[in-house]
């Protein structure tokens, strides 16, 4: 998991499944330091169903893929899970939970407090 704030105090944490030999979802939680009110958090995946996949082979991003692409570009509408903060036991952080399926690497973006 790596993790970064930009210029304008929004989070960016970049969770990426390694494990090529794991066939079953992860349950992830990140916490960041909670901020006045609960934030909602933009989750994106990018996922193939196999380490050997071509660009044309199902690879996606964010709902989009390059499936049918002959320029380069991908096709579909990108799009973004919505993931709300839930408060940490001591009240300090704020969590947010998904799930990571096998072969994949989450994006979570995270507005500014």
């Amino acid at each position: 998991m790596h993790a970064a704030l930009d210029d304008r105090g929004v989070a960016k944490v970049l969770v990426v499944s390694k494990a090529l030999n794991q066939s079953q979802t992860r349950r992830v939680r990140t916490c960041l330091p909670s901020a006045a009110a609960p934030r909602t958090g933009a989750l994106r995946l990018l996922s193939a169903p196999s380490v050997t996949t071509t660009w044309e082979g199902g690879i996606s991003y964010a709902g989009q893929t390059f499936n049918t692409s002959r320029d380069g570009k991908p096709s579909g509408d990108r799009s973004a899970q919505a993931v709300q903060a839930q408060p940490s036991a001591n009240a300090t952080e704020e969590c947010f939970n998904f799930e990571l399926p096998p072969l994949a690497a989450a994006l979570l973006v995270v507005p500014a407090p």
